[in-house]
Formats: C-alpha cells, structure tokens, sequence
C-alpha cells in the first residue's frame, strides 16, 4: 500500500513536471517573440536618430547659411541709410534755398500789392467824384423826367376814356358777332348731324369696290333702324349697311370718336346677327368712320379688327386696311 501511494505521488509529480516544461515552452517562445520586436525597433531608432543627426547637419548649414545673408542685408541696409542721410540733408538744403526764394518772392508780392492797393486807392476817390457828379445830373434829369411823366399820365387819361369808348363799341359788336355765329353753328351742327348720309355713305360703294373687289353693291341702307328679333326691346340705328358678293359692311359714323364709342360698336357687331339675321353667315366688315382719327384710335381699331375710315386728301379712305389685310 505504502509503494501504491508512492507510485501514485510520483505519477503526479511528472505531471506537475511536464505541465512545467509546456509552460516553459511557451514562456521561452513568447519571450523570443517579444526580443525580436525589440530588436526590431531598436534597429528603427537607430534608424531614425542617424537620420535625425542628418537633418539636423542640414539645418545647420541652412541656419549658417541665413546667417550670412543676414550679415549681408545688415551691410546694404547700412550703405542704403548712409546714402538716405546724404540725400535727406541735400534736401535740407534745397528746401533751405527755396524757402529763401519765396520769402524773398513774398516781399516783392507784398509791396506790389500796397503800390496796387495805393493805386486802388486813387481810382476810388475819382469815381466817387464822378459819381457824385453823376448824381446831380441824375438828379437834375430825374425832374426832366417827372415833368414827362406827368405830360404821359396826362395823355395815359385820355387814352383810357378813348379805350374805355372803343372797348364799348367792341363788346358791342362782339355781342352782335356772338348771335351770328351762334346761328352759324347751329347750321353746322345740323350739317354735321348729317355726317353719315352726306359724307360716309356715297364712299361706302367705292370702298367696297375698291379695297374689297366688290363688283357692285347690291343694298346701301343708311340710318337703317331695326329691331331686335331676340329681345324686342332692344332697339338700334346702323349708320350706314351695305350688302354685296356674300358680305356686308356695317358702318359706325362718329362726329367725335372716342374709345367708349369703338367699344359700343365692338358690343354692337357681337349682336348684328341678332338684328338683322337675314345676314347670318355672311362675312361681316366692320368700319368706324369720322372725318378725323387720331394715331392712337386707328391703332386701337386695328387692335379690336375694325377698319378706320376718315378724310385724305381730298376723299375718304380707310388708314388701316393694310394693317388688317
């Protein structure tokens, strides 16, 4: 038993033993690991501090080298403040000179102007003499005058009684001028109430012939009023309407034309049909006439598709048939 129990504790300790050396093993193969990376960075830093000794034998030299060029910048720096000296104190010197110069000029300025001012002096007193004397002349032609103006004011007095006469006599005829014309426009005014029939309506045919190719004209209506055949009480006068070659020209006459006018005339065509529908599918040419257009409302005509219609030389035309064609 007692040799049992010996064998069983040797047993053991051999395996304590051989744990040992595995354990050795590995410590010597980690230790072997871990000199190697010391070596090997021993091996860098002996590396980098010959190059560090290098750079720093470069930087020396740069530093000597900066130390010369400074050594000569100190030199021409010196040379340059030495010749700035010379040349401050030669303008010293010239400043001195001009000073000098205007000083002397100043003086000479000076008393030229007290023998100027001496001479001013002198002129002065012989135009106040004369002055002096002109005033009493003045004077004595002052009471001349005031005699003439009295004589003016005296014939000013006759002269407005005969104005007040004759403007008497002007407003009179002006009256009577007043009643004759006011007569005369009257007559106009009904002349040119008649605009349509005596002016518009004889060119309405030679229009249609010659800007629209009509042959002939077979209807002229002029002042046609009508009914609305929708809405009967509406109630509406065409100045002028003619009918030809499948058309009808329907035409507005204003004595004085205006952009309201032209927009009632816009409404007006909207609705012809409505008026008179034996038109219907005809082609229907719109014309706004007065003796007169300014620019301004031909180019609105033209903007809303209706022909301008006025006076030229010595008959009507239309002034936008080209723009619209």
């Amino acid at each position: 038993m007692a040799a049992l129990a010996i064998e069983e504790r040797v047993e053991q300790v051999e395996d304590k033993v051989d744990r040992l050396e595995v354990l050795f093993g590995h410590f010597m193969t980690q230790t072997g690991t871990t000199i190697a990376r010391l070596d090997r960075t021993i091996a860098r830093l002996d590396q980098t501090v010959v190059e560090m000794k290098a750079e720093g034998a470069a930087d020396r030299q740069r530093i000597d080298a900066a130390l010369a060029n400074a050594a000569a910048d100190r030199q021409r720096m010196d040379e340059n403040l030495a010749a700035m000296k010379a040349e401050a104190t030669a303008d010293r010197q010239r400043m001195d000179e001009n000073l000098a110069a205007m000083k002397a000029e100043a003086a000479a300025d000076r008393q030229r102007m007290d023998e100027n001012l001496t001479a001013m002096k002198a002129e002065a007193a012989a135009d106040r003499q004369r002055m002096d004397e002109n005033l009493t002349a003045m004077k004595a032609e002052g009471v001349a005058d005031r005699q003439r103006i009295d004589a003016a004011l005296a014939n000013a007095a006759a002269d407005r009684q005969r104005m007040d006469e004759n403007l008497a006599a002007m407003k009179a005829e002006a009256a009577a001028d007043r009643r004759r014309m006011d007569k005369k426009w009257g007559e106009l005014s009904h002349r040119l109430g008649t605009l349509a029939e005596d002016l518009v309506a004889p060119n309405i045919p030679r229009i249609a012939t010659e800007y629209f190719g009509w042959s002939q004209v077979d209807d002229l209506m002029v002042r046609r009023f009508v009914r609305h055949k929708q809405d009967r009480s509406k109630r509406r006068e065409f100045d002028v309407i003619a009918v030809g070659e499948g058309q009808v020209i329907v035409n507005e006459t204003k004595l004085t034309p205006k952009v309201d006018g032209i927009d009632d005339f816009r409404e007006t065509l909207d609705e012809f049909v409505g008026y008179l529908p034996e038109y219907e599918g005809f082609k229907i040419i719109p014309i706004f006439a007065a003796l007169y257009l300014r620019d301004d409302l031909v180019a609105y005509l033209t903007r809303q598709g209706i022909y301008a219609m006025a006076m030229a030389d010595d008959t009507m035309e239309l002034l936008n048939f080209d723009a619209l064609t």
